[in-house]
């Protein structure tokens, strides 16, 4: 007999899936809300694969949220903390194990000293200012700043790939938050989208896609 172990995602979607339906009027919200809770809390999903189980279980609803009330859910369930501990449906193998190592400091070590200035009179008879002077000239500065000029910070490169929705094998839609405008699926209807057709739905962005990888 062959087992085949299937992803936490794959388990959340199956969990949820044999819950209620979120009916409006008979606690659909309540409903709905519990169903957010089971994948942001219970298997302590993040908020991209949540959006996406969300919203498949919202399409098959007799009357489906709107992507603003799905949004508010998850917010929701992010902030409440549950009784059971985020992760409670979670097998003890999903779980990652934290070891903290903490490196042990030799006995009767002395701190180390870079560099000794310094910057008293000394009895000289010199003031204080002109100590300090004297003593940052020697170690090749001026009084005022460092004669090495300061190295230009680099720019971080941005990565254009990155930022690009990705289909996985099992069918997981993940579309970052940084993505192109035309793939921010939740801005549809908002007065943010200047037109309709500047932003695909999950549909035309799945479409999208596979249609890249047929022609790779």
């Amino acid at each position: 007999m062959i087992i085949t172990a299937i992803s936490i995602v794959e388990r959340a979607r199956r969990y949820i899936a044999k819950m209620p339906e979120a009916i409006p009027g008979q606690h659909g919200h309540s409903t709905m809300f519990k169903v957010t809770c089971v994948l942001v809390q219970g298997f302590s999903l993040d908020m991209g694969d949540a959006r996406v189980l969300l919203e498949e279980y919202n399409a098959i609803l007799t009357e489906p949220f709107s992507q603003k009330e799905l949004e508010h859910k998850l917010q929701g369930a992010a902030e409440r903390e549950s009784a059971k501990g985020k992760g409670y449906l979670l097998n003890p193998s999903d779980k990652p194990i934290r070891v903290r190592i903490t490196p042990k400091k030799p006995a009767n070590t002395p701190p180390q000293i870079i560099c000794r200035i310094a910057l008293g009179t000394g009895g000289t008879g010199s003031s204080y200012s002109a100590t300090k002077k004297t003593t940052l000239t020697n170690h090749g500065r001026t009084a005022g700043e460092s004669n090495t000029p300061v190295p230009a910070v680099p720019k971080a490169q941005e990565s254009v790939e990155d930022a690009l929705p990705t289909l996985s094998t099992t069918g997981v839609l993940r579309i970052p938050f940084n993505a192109p405008i035309r793939y921010r699926y939740w801005l549809r209807g908002t007065s943010f989208e200047q037109s309709t057709d500047l932003i695909l739905n999950l549909k035309q962005i799945r479409e999208c896609i596979l249609s890249k990888g047929k022609a790779a």
